[in-house]
């Protein structure tokens, strides 16, 4: 790949959304993953707490433009995002 992982960062992305589905969860992810594609930035996990209205996502990119362009490109508009997180998804054991 022509990117390296050492430049890469991890961000947080919150969106808060009434009345929270699993079907506008997923076509969320479908409508996020031309642009990141296009943009090098990949959704690691997505995330739902549908109490609590929000849909988080992590992402890892090169920077918090890129996701921002890519959250933009695809209609959702983000409440909140974090930068500097560590993501470590999966469990070894």
């Amino acid at each position: 790949m022509g990117d390296s992982e050492s430049t890469r960062q991890c961000f947080l992305v919150e969106w808060y959304q009434p009345d929270l589905m699993e079907s506008a969860v997923e076509a969320a992810i479908d409508r996020l993953t031309a642009p990141a594609t296009a943009a090098r930035v990949k959704l690691l996990v997505a995330l739902t707490a549908p109490s609590d209205e929000t849909l988080f996502g992590v992402f890892s990119a090169e920077s918090v433009d890129s996701v921002v362009t890519v959250c933009r490109q695809a209609g959702w508009h983000i409440d909140r995002i974090t930068t500097g997180v560590w993501a470590r998804i999966g469990a070894t054991g």
